[in-house]
């Protein structure tokens, strides 16, 4: 296996933005070139305690619910124009800190036309905010599907693929630069009962902190 390091940078969170304004997301400036984050969803900084947030998303609209047995803070309400559970999920590193947003699309069954339909609209919303406003993000589409058919799709969702469309930020690396992290990533897939659309929206630098965590305790073992 192989071990990694990875140096982790902090940024403050200050900057408000509006997430319908600009179709899917409402970032508007590069963490390499500030020192404020830009990691939100629906103008609400990724990062702090999942309490806070959570009360963010309430004033918001959205209502709080319980999952038995499953950890995490769940929420439905309409995101985008569709209606959406969300789930707050912290990381190994602070499980009182926000790590993630995970956005489910509710509603869509076995309709794969309707799935890739919601994906595909997803998709364009996020190019239209983030190809063409020169700030620097990575939109990396080597899992995307592409000139695919339905049939095709269909065909390969059944064989377990995920298709997936994802917003990069360079600034936010590991493995030496190899590889950027996360800030946004849009999948359709087919879980036991359904096919399924989500977005996660990440905070890369806790992503850091989670790998960090990771390889400190795998070094532990050599």
């Amino acid at each position: 296996m192989m071990v990694f390091t990875i140096a982790v940078t902090e940024f403050s969170c200050s900057q408000n933005a509006e997430v319908r304004s600009s179709k899917v997301s409402d970032s508007t400036t590069n963490a390499s070139k500030t020192q404020e984050c830009p990691y939100k969803f629906l103008g609400i900084p990724i990062e702090g305690s999942m309490d806070a947030f959570a009360e963010k998303l309430e004033q918001k609209g959205f209502k709080s619910f319980l999952l038995p047995s499953t950890p995490g803070r769940f929420f439905s309400g309409v995101f985008y124009e569709y209606n959406v559970l969300i789930a707050l999920i912290s990381g190994q590193v602070d499980e009182d800190n926000l790590w993630r947003v995970r956005v489910v699309i509710r509603g869509i069954g076995n309709n794969v036309s309707d799935a890739i339909n919601i994906y595909m609209d997803f998709r364009s919303g996020l190019i239209k905010q983030y190809q063409y406003n020169n700030k620097g993000w990575i939109l990396e589409d080597r899992d995307d599907i592409g000139t695919l058919s339905t049939y095709e799709i269909q065909q390969a969702l059944d064989r377990g693929t995920q298709f997936q469309f994802s917003i990069e930020d360079p600034s936010v690396t590991t493995f030496n630069g190899t590889y950027n992290l996360y800030y946004i990533v849009l999948t359709l897939y087919n879980d036991s009962l359904e096919t399924s659309v989500t977005l996660d929206y990440y905070n890369p630098i806790q992503s850091k902190k989670l790998l960090e965590t990771v390889n400190l305790e795998r070094s532990k073992d050599l």
